[in-house]
């Protein structure tokens, strides 16, 4: 089945939740979306996960990528870039770093924190941070146990609640989450420095109240708040339809040449996005 057709993956309790498909071999339960309501794919917003067919997801790869500067206070010829996503839900979690430094910043480690650990070995990396761009189980299980003691992990202070007060964030289901040692709250508007290059925070609401958006010389590391061809949902409880037209608006007011590295699916960029996904159409 093709990318952006919907497939049941997710159950949460009785209620099955639709998501959109990854990449698959074989047929697939096939359930109905309303068109109005853009759903990410595939997301994490269960925790008990109904699969039956095999899930080919991609391979986890290194990138060298040009970034001629956009709006950054540092200027890179080269970066290091890597992915994983062999997790039931597609997630990405990025990996990014200066070309020639030894240090890396891992964003959304959802799952296998020993694999995540285990392509930053190889590739000569050491962990410098763990960025959240949100709170959902999906993006952020795995990210105390991946930052052990001595990785400071990064979120937003309206997402941190997750962590310490699951009901008073109220995500509507299910969402544990691995304890952090040292959890560092955001704002939004930060500029955290690493080696070589520098990440800029941007506070993106919507898809949860403490969603963050966190941009380099020429990526922007886009989490839930935009796909290739489609927009995170904003019809939890904790989210806000309002607040995710507000993100989405910001998102369009970037240059077209940047790269979008979203929270599930393929890379894009900006340009394509807003030439192309529907979910944009009239926001600008």
């Amino acid at each position: 089945m093709p990318r952006g057709a919907t497939s049941l993956l997710a159950q949460i309790g009785e209620q099955a939740t639709p998501f959109l498909a990854p990449d698959r071999r074989g047929p697939e339960q096939v359930v109905t979306i309303p068109a109005e309501q853009p759903v990410e794919g595939p997301s994490a917003e269960a925790a008990v996960l109904v699969v039956e067919h095999d899930v080919t997801f991609h391979l986890s790869r290194v990138e060298r990528v040009s970034t001629d500067a956009v709006g950054s206070a540092v200027t890179m010829a080269r970066m290091y870039r890597d992915l994983f996503d062999r997790n039931p839900y597609g997630t990405n979690c990025w990996l990014l770093g200066a070309d020639e430094a030894e240090d890396a910043v891992v964003v959304d480690p959802g799952f296998e924190p020993d694999d995540v650990r285990a392509l930053l070995t190889r590739a000569g990396r050491r962990p410098a941070a763990v960025l959240l761009t949100h709170a959902h189980v999906d993006h952020a299980f795995a990210a105390g146990e991946f930052a052990g003691d001595d990785v400071p992990v990064y979120v937003h202070q309206d997402d941190a609640v997750a962590f310490d007060d699951l009901e008073a964030w109220n995500p509507g289901f299910e969402n544990p989450l691995t304890e952090v040692k040292d959890l560092r709250r955001l704002v939004g508007g930060e500029e955290l420095p690493f080696e070589g290059f520098s990440v800029r925070v941007r506070h993106t609401p919507g898809h949860t109240p403490g969603h963050c958006s966190f941009l380099t010389d020429a990526t922007l590391l886009a989490g839930d708040l935009v796909f290739a061809g489609s927009i995170g949902r904003s019809d939890f409880p904790n989210s806000s339809p309002a607040a995710m037209e507000t993100s989405l608006r910001w998102f369009l007011t970037l240059d077209d040449t940047l790269d979008v590295l979203p929270g599930h699916g393929p890379t894009t960029t900006v340009g394509r996005e807003r030439s192309t996904n529907p979910f944009l159409a009239g926001l600008a």
